[in-house]
């Protein structure tokens, strides 16, 4: 009886430690994913230029994507925070509160592309500073602005995702960046 008891014990604790492990896998794919569809997005830009045959395109849009990187990881990050707060709320079953760390991220993300356009002028500047070839630094200002256009994108889509992921759902924005890298 007791040897029975010892068993069935074991196999609740066999069967508890595997769900953890399905649960934390759960979250951490999607997370994975997410964490990976940006750089993926540029790897694809720049997969795309070097079939212009351009030395010139090719150095262009990776300093270009390193500053615009550079600029958008400050958001990010700042966005991300929206995961522990969401994370928090749904542990106190207060829903509607952790909505509101969704609408956060929207807000923080519109005041970083506002900026972001703001650098439009500025841009030349920029990667003037670096010293490249002008046939280099016209198309890196080229390709900056037309990716400025997309930094609030970048940073809402970040938000959400941890939002989502705050509240257990991380695979609804790991479905949107899938959808995203298939459409770029």
């Amino acid at each position: 009886m007791e040897s029975q008891l010892h068993d069935d014990l074991l196999m609740d604790t066999r069967r508890q430690r595997r769900a953890e492990i399905r649960n934390v896998l759960a979250l951490a794919i999607p997370n994975v994913i997410l964490n990976s569809a940006r750089a993926l997005l540029d790897l694809v830009d720049f997969i795309l230029v070097t079939r212009l045959n351009s030395p010139d395109a090719q150095a262009a849009i990776l300093s270009a994507q390193l500053y615009l990187w550079v600029y958008s990881v400050f958001g990010m990050g700042v966005v991300t925070m929206a995961s522990t707060f969401a994370s928090q709320c749904l542990g106190k079953k207060q829903h509607r509160e952790a909505g509101r760390y969704a609408w956060q991220t929207v807000y923080v993300s519109t005041f970083f592309g506002v900026i972001g356009l703001a650098l439009y002028p500025i841009l030349p500047w920029l990667f003037r500073v670096v010293g490249h070839e002008p046939g280099v630094m016209a198309m890196e200002v080229a390709y900056a602005q037309v990716a400025l256009l997309s930094i609030g994108p970048t940073i809402a889509s970040t938000g959400l995702a941890a939002f989502y992921t705050g509240i257990h759902r991380p695979y609804l924005a790991m479905w949107s960046v899938l959808e995203a890298n298939v459409l770029n």
